[in-house]
């Protein structure tokens, strides 16, 4: 994790700075390159969703996220069981 807050850092995505309660901790801040980056990103995950989603109407868009929840929730429950 240090070494990936450290790239990030390095790259102006993120801050790090002192816990103003606690001078032990650090925490992680998004810099505004970061924030911009972000933004592109999820505009870029928005049009690829609508791109695959393409051919569903919306019932059957609701209907896939309803299954894919199902399949998520099934799995999670059995590694925490």
């Amino acid at each position: 994790m240090h070494a990936l807050l450290s790239e990030l850092e390095r790259d102006g995505f993120v801050a790090r700075v002192r816990d103003p309660n606690d001078r032990r901790r650090m925490l992680v801040e998004l810099a505004p390159a970061g924030a911009r980056t972000l933004k592109r990103l999820d505009s870029r995950i928005q049009a690829a969703q609508e791109a695959l989603l393409a051919p569903l109407s919306s019932a059957d868009r609701h209907e896939l996220e309803r299954l894919l929840t199902k399949l998520v929730e099934h799995h999670s429950q059995q590694r925490s069981g």
